[in-house]
């Protein structure tokens, strides 16, 4: 489903909106709306992270590079920008996959995972910056099964056994979560 949402996925009927923008019938737009940041490494890993910046920089008008170069200092990933992706470690890959997400200028961050593959430092300031763009106005939707410790949500749900809970309790679904989301 994320991936649906995510514009990865598009084998499904029926729309997904953010905004203004549908997935299907303004497919660009929708984009650039959002970014995705998967569980799934980078797509391009003969490339560099500057260089997959530079390609990232084209397709989102509103990027923010000074902001780059900020997280690049803060996460100590200065030394490594133009190193290819296929050479640096899975941790290192997300930890660039998540500044770009959180450079894009995107109103909508989508993160898959993102906590996977991080060190406990890292873990911690990709919380605080998640809670920093949210308090900026960004929509963030962020799967996890390791539950961070100080992420400040506006609403939380856990989908288990075919129910979702959240702060009011339990929902139950006689549906399957595809068909709640009318992305059969």
């Amino acid at each position: 489903m994320l991936r649906a949402i995510a514009g990865v996925h598009s084998s499904y009927t029926g729309d997904i909106r953010f905004g203004e923008f549908t997935e299907r019938n303004s497919p660009e737009d929708y984009r650039r709306a959002m970014f995705y940041s998967g569980s799934d490494d980078l797509s391009i890993p003969w490339l560099a992270p500057v260089q997959y910046r530079d390609l990232i920089m084209q397709l989102y008008p509103n990027f923010d590079n000074q902001r780059w170069d900020s997280l690049v200092l803060d996460l100590a990933l200065s030394s490594m920008e133009t190193q290819k992706l296929s050479k640096l470690s899975l941790g290192t890959r997300r930890k660039f996959q998540h500044v770009l997400a959180l450079s894009s200028g995107a109103s909508l961050l989508v993160f898959d995972e993102p906590f996977n593959g991080l060190d406990a430092a890292s873990f911690h300031y990709l919380q605080t910056a998640i809670n920093n763009e949210r308090d900026h106005g960004r929509v963030i939707l962020l799967v996890t099964h390791q539950l961070p410790t100080c992420l400040v949500v506006d609403e939380f749900w856990e989908l288990n056994n075919a129910a979702l809970i959240n702060s009011d309790g339990p929902v139950t679904i006689n549906d399957s979560p595809s068909e709640i989301l009318d992305l059969r």
